[in-house]
């Protein structure tokens, strides 16, 4: 419990700065400037993509979503200061995006102005990470102490030769494990595995193990869980997934866009907000969404879906994406709560494909099971008395020749 206490003291002071900046983001506040005070001010809103690479990384920004209440999109203007240093780097523009790249390391803040045809202004400010290479190195424990609490799972890994990339900025890390055939393969695929509620990123490598060595594919588990009921956010996630691709690419020749999403139970959960940050940025890294046993409770879900389904993020926030969707009618994680029904996940992942469909999305595969398995419904989807697991991957395979 120690490791855990020293995890969210750490993670008090990140998530509180991430909380200021993304009431920034969202509500506008920061650096404001009105010249009507009857004049609502123009919303300041941007993403990054990717947000993570190196000196020789063009990182993108994208201020499309900028908005004025009273007249929409028309007239606005945006500039940027790239170090947020107090000095704008470019001028005042019509064109919503631009381009940098960086000559140091570290963390940089990009800083977004947006002008009204009035001169109302508003600012937000996001941040992303040029990488130094030989910070990197590859170790066999992680920071967070995570490999004595799944015992099991890390030696079954570790003897196969995986190896950990800690994270101390970010406060995680991330399992990578690559087969002997993925070194002789022309494509280098990388699947990235997303554990579930309070799991650990050993358990998902270890549970793809067979598969990739079979495939010839690398695997690359991301540990989102920080502790009892910390968790990494969507988007950061998908940083976390920015990290790994590069490491992957610049380390072992990988190509991002040849890499499959796979989320099991909560990591499922989010892998729709993920899919959806992964078109928005523009990094287009994943191939096909592996979503199972995690849907979309229409009742209780995440703000996200609120903002989905009012509008917010357009007619198809999820054009582009595909999805390899799996429940089971006997999830022992969500019981029926009337004998002889489906179990209620089922019904969850239900929504989450209508959704997905109804925004623009492509279902490739539903699979609604009545099988437990050795391993119980809610992990049916690697049951090897099925052939879901195997026919997911084939698909994968056939959207990246």
């Amino acid at each position: 419990m120690g490791t855990y206490s020293q995890v969210e003291i750490r993670r008090l002071s990140a998530w509180s700065f991430v909380l200021v900046l993304g009431l920034c983001w969202a509500a506008g506040c920061g650096s404001e400037h009105s010249t009507d005070p009857e004049n609502a001010l123009p919303l300041a809103s941007f993403v990054t993509g990717p947000a993570a690479g190196d000196t020789g990384t063009v990182f993108t920004v994208d201020a499309s979503d900028c908005n004025d209440p009273e007249l929409g999109k028309a007239g606005l203007v945006v500039r940027w200061d790239w170090e947020d240093d107090g000095e704008w780097d470019t001028e005042f523009s019509s064109e919503m995006t631009a381009e940098h790249r960086y000559a140091g390391f570290g963390v940089k803040t990009i800083r977004l102005e947006v002008a009204d045809r009035e001169g109302n202004t508003q600012t937000a400010a996001r941040q992303i990470s040029v990488l130094d290479p030989a910070a990197f190195q590859e170790e066999t424990t992680d920071l967070l102490g995570f490999h004595d609490a799944c015992p099991n799972w890390y030696r079954v890994v570790n003897v196969a030769g995986a190896r950990v990339l800690n994270l101390p900025e970010r406060g995680t890390f991330f399992v990578v494990w690559l087969p002997a055939k993925y070194f002789s393969s022309p494509q280098r695929r990388v699947l990235l595995a997303c554990h579930g509620t309070g799991g650990f990123a050993y358990a998902e490598v270890d549970a793809e193990l067979q598969m990739a060595e079979v495939w010839g594919h690398a695997v690359v588990g991301l540990q989102w869980c920080l502790g009892p009921e910390a968790y990494l956010e969507p988007d950061e996630v998908h940083e976390l997934i920015d990290i790994a691709l590069w490491y992957m690419r610049r380390t072992y020749g990988a190509d991002p866009q040849r890499s499959a999403y796979t989320g099991f139970s909560r990591g499922s959960a989010i892998s729709y907000e993920v899919s959806y940050w992964d078109r928005k940025k523009g990094t287009d890294y994943l191939a096909q969404t592996i979503s199972h046993s995690g849907g979309v409770n229409p009742d209780a879900h995440r703000p996200f879906f609120d903002d989905l389904v009012r509008g917010v993020y357009g007619q198809a926030p999820f054009a582009g994406t595909r999805f390899y969707m799996y429940a089971s009618e006997v999830d022992e994680e969500w019981p029926s709560p009337v004998e002889g029904e489906p179990s209620p996940m089922v019904g969850y992942m239900e929504y989450a494909r209508d959704l997905v469909r109804g925004y623009g999305g492509a279902v490739l595969r539903f699979i609604q099971d009545t099988d437990a398995g050795p391993d119980g419904g809610h992990a049916g989807f690697r049951n090897p008395a099925h052939d879901y697991h195997e026919v997911a991957i084939e698909a994968w395979y056939d959207l990246t020749p």
